[in-house]
């Protein structure tokens, strides 16, 4: 029996290559630098090396603009990521604000795109750890409706005449190739209305018109807002005979006027008129030529007026002209209408 075995390293040879003691030299170092020192492994003493990082990041975002435009509902932006002003690829941007959380994954140049759906104007906000950029999203008008009133052929888009005061009917729309525009006229008593039918049923929006006299009293003409089903309305009639007048009819009978002083006698120059129907509120606003210098402004909540105005199903818009007499020889032109959505 063998009761002690001496074993001296220093004359033991083991089968396989000695590895050499490495030293901190034989290292080629990246972003970190390395330091020797010893600690316990396995009970005795060895040699061990620590690493530290020397380079830090310092991440960036940055939208390729500062604000996009909806189009459908939603908008493609993109942002560029860089760590220490170089671009980062395959990291995940975090993109919130719009109506849901989406992300997108930078490219190669550090790009990340992505479709953001909004509502409404809307702030994003672009994130990747600790650095953020935002941009704003706007949501841009839709064009619901447009007419030149260059041709004829535009006419189909007008239903036939509705009467709003004592049932009245009496008028005519037609093109008219010498002015290039929209002749309205009124052939006898009453104020009446050429719906657009595009418009029935229809709650925020904003629709304009230029519109020129040739006539300085006894003759309205301007946009309505009406019920279809009732033959109910209120009549944006804005007049040459210095006033310029907003009336309300309920049930054929004239209600409520508004009107102001408005001393002219232009009888050759296009005046802009538009109508800003937000839910129940409408708004109509009468400019000069010049299209920025306001004459005047009426509001009238539709919903206080009559429960005619309640359902909007039932709501229609249109061209209206009327008051006293055969005024047929002295038509109200109109012509670039366009409705667009708020």
């Amino acid at each position: 029996m063998v009761e002690k075995i001496i074993v001296n390293p220093n004359e033991i040879r083991g089968y396989g290559n000695i590895l050499e003691v490495h030293s901190s030299t034989d290292y080629d170092l990246s972003d970190c630098t390395i330091e020797s020192g010893t600690d316990t492994v396995n009970g005795a003493s060895a040699t061990v090396y620590t690493l530290t990082p020397t380079a830090s990041h310092s991440y960036s975002l940055s939208f390729s603009s500062s604000s996009y435009t909806a189009s459908g509902g939603s908008a493609e932006v993109s942002v560029t990521l860089t760590d220490n002003s170089v671009a980062v690829s395959g990291a995940t941007v975090t993109f919130t604000g719009g109506s849901s959380t989406v992300t997108g994954t930078t490219n190669s140049s550090g790009v990340a795109t992505a479709t953001i759906s909004v509502t409404t104007t809307s702030t994003i906000t672009a994130t990747y750890g600790t650095a953020t950029d935002t941009c704003t999203i706007t949501v841009g008008t839709t064009i619901i409706f447009e007419d030149a009133c260059n041709s004829s052929s535009g006419l189909t888009n007008y239903g036939s005449v509705v009467g709003l005061e004592n049932n009245a009917t009496s008028a005519t729309l037609e093109y008219n190739s010498t002015e290039n525009a929209y002749a309205l006229k009124n052939t006898g008593n009453g104020v009446k209305v050429f719906p657009i039918t595009a418009l029935d049923g229809l709650d925020s929006f904003k629709l304009s018109m230029e519109i020129m006299w040739r006539n300085t009293s006894n003759l309205g003409a301007g946009i309505a807002c009406i019920n279809a089903t009732q033959h109910t309305g209120v009549g944006g009639i804005f007049s040459y005979n210095k006033q310029t007048t907003v009336h309300t009819f309920i049930r054929n009978s004239w209600s409520v006027n508004d009107e102001a002083t408005f001393t002219t006698s232009d009888t050759s120059s296009y005046y802009y008129l538009e109508l800003i129907v937000d839910g129940y509120e409408a708004t109509w606003n009468f400019y000069h030529p010049d299209k920025t210098t306001l004459i005047r402004t009426v509001t009238k909540q539709l919903d206080n007026i009559s429960t005619d105005f309640t359902t909007k199903s039932q709501r229609g818009y249109g061209l209206d002209i009327g008051w006293y007499g055969n005024l047929s020889s002295f038509p109200v032109f109109i012509k670039n209408i366009k409705a667009e959505s708020l």
